[in-house]
């Protein structure tokens, strides 16, 4: 048995002479690990042994970066969709219950132990209590919605024609980091939304890497979000200990700390503003939010700025990594834009691209949304807890078992989008062409990459639109091709609860179009 192995082994580490206080404790850990390996109510459900003892497996794995694809090998091996992945955690392959567990009429709460990793309590994205959600969101919701995204089309436009100036006046200068580029417009667009001020990173670049320092800070931010979530007193002491007494720190900690500090400079510069009846040239989120107190503001700004800037500019450099590997999309994609003849503002509303079927399509989208599914920004499972009977919800059942109330489940967005028996074989495939038959609205329910339901991403209307104008923007103004000495690694995924890459990120070479 698995306890005797681990007695003999403590046994012969420490000696035979043990006090009753050693014994006590040796006793209590063999105890536990009895009891999760064959008294847990999930003990009948597979998964590594390790997985079963303790959380350290899924905070090793997760800090891997390549969290799913652990997983969906693991489903594979037990031949199981419902694996156990920690003491009281399991993670589900089955796509025909997403809609269960994350669809707002369940009771499927989330769990709050996973969600205080990102330090940033009662924001939109992270509030467990339904009520308090529910009154977040409705503060929030009606600036991101479609006729609101649409009344945003000029300051759009403004921000993607810039990014197409500098991307012009870099092309000489060999490849293009089109990762960071895409990152620095749309955090220059989330800043001028969120407080009347663009942050300006695409007017501080001046090399065709577009490094630059709040990049820099927010990828070793993102290199710490595990450590937060799995070891609490790390998160409690970046929360306590002031940003500026750990601002001149390097590494993680000083880079939060930088970032904290700009976002909450552009809070207080926004309050200052508003104060002194400074008026703005188009709404601004936060003026709908003037009645939350500083420290839910300043959580709300972080929240927003990430959710709002990192994942958009992702799904582009994933979508224009994604055609110049794969010319006959994207062939078919400028033919398609080139021939609507776009010149004007006008010209690139929403509501004219939408009359271009293989960048938009109504109701489903072609190039952007295949890129959103083959490499989702955020493809890891969203942590909720399953309800008691008493809450009216049905039991939850996997291969013909269920799982207790009281479990944590999560099914990842990865797990829906790489499903054969929803996208067929070619699942591994860019094929934007599957959005435009008649199956696509049944495709729809699956892709998942905003979520579904009341928890769904407040800001997917704003991010299709980035996506679709940068686009065909790009398209009409540039060819590109891939850099011929970009490395597997560059383009690696990282899933770092939001994804990166590994190495430098999509780079291309730029040849600017005759106007």
């Amino acid at each position: 048995m698995l306890h005797q192995i681990l007695f003999r082994q403590v046994v012969a580490l420490t000696g035979a002479h043990l006090s009753p206080l050693v014994f006590a404790v040796v006793g209590c850990i063999l105890t536990r690990a009895f009891y999760l390996l064959y008294l847990h109510p999930l003990a009948s459900f597979p998964g590594p042994r390790r997985a079963a003892l303790s959380t350290w497996w899924l905070y090793s794995v997760s800090r891997s970066g390549c969290a799913d694809q652990v997983f969906e090998d693991l489903h594979r091996k037990y031949n199981t969709r419902a694996l156990r992945i920690s003491p009281n955690e399991i993670h589900i392959s089955d796509s025909s219950l997403y809609q269960t567990i994350y669809s707002q009429d369940q009771t499927f709460l989330k769990h709050s132990y996973f969600y205080a990793g990102f330090g940033t309590p009662h924001t939109a994205v992270v509030e467990t209590d339904r009520a308090l959600h529910r009154q977040r969101r409705k503060k929030m919701s009606h600036f991101f919605s479609k006729t609101s995204v649409r009344a945003m089309h000029h300051l759009l436009y403004d921000k993607v024609d810039r990014l197409c100036t500098v991307i012009a006046g870099m092309s000489d200068k060999g490849p293009l980091n089109i990762y960071n580029a895409a990152r620095c417009m749309t955090v220059d667009i989330i800043s001028d939304l969120g407080f009347g001020q663009s942050f300006d990173l695409m007017g501080q670049v001046k090399e065709p890497n577009f490094e630059a320092d709040f990049l820099q800070a927010f990828d070793l931010v993102v290199t710490t979000l595990w450590n937060r979530m799995y070891l609490p007193p790390l998160q409690f002491i970046m929360t306590v200990v002031p940003p500026s007494l750990t601002i001149g720190m390097g590494g993680p900690l000083g880079a939060m700390a930088r970032l904290l500090m700009t976002i909450r400079g552009a809070v207080s510069t926004f309050q200052t503003a508003r104060a002194t009846g400074k008026s703005m040239c188009h709404k601004v989120l936060f003026d709908g939010l003037s009645d939350l107190d500083q420290d839910e503001l300043n959580a709300e700004a972080a929240d927003v700025l990430v959710a709002g800037a990192d994942t958009t500019a992702t799904t582009l450099a994933v979508a224009i990594n994604l055609l110049t590997a794969n010319p006959k999309p994207y062939e078919a994609l400028k033919r398609e834009v080139r021939q609507a003849s776009l010149k004007s503002v006008e010209d690139f509303e929403l509501t004219s691209l939408e009359r271009l079927p293989y960048l938009v399509c109504t109701p489903s989208m072609a190039c952007v949304k295949e890129s959103l599914r083959l490499q989702t920004p955020i493809p890891g499972r969203l942590p909720r807890i399953v309800p008691d009977s008493g809450s009216g919800a049905a039991p939850l059942v996997v291969d013909g078992k269920v799982i207790p109330p009281g479990t944590v489940v999560g099914i990842s967005a990865s797990s829906v989008h790489h499903d054969t028996a929803i996208w067929g074989p070619d699942v591994r495939e860019f094929k934007p062409e599957r959005w435009l038959g008649p199956e696509a609205r049944q495709l729809d329910k699956y892709l998942v990459s905003f979520s579904k339901g009341a928890r769904q991403c407040l800001g997917s209307n704003l991010a299709y639109a980035e996506l679709a104008l940068a686009l065909a923007m790009f398209t009409t103004r540039f060819d590109f091709t891939r850099d011929e000495t970009m490395t597997p690694r560059d383009v690696e995924i990282f899933d770092g609860f939001v994804i990166g890459f590994r190495g430098s990120g999509p780079r291309v070479r730029v040849s600017v179009r005759d106007p």
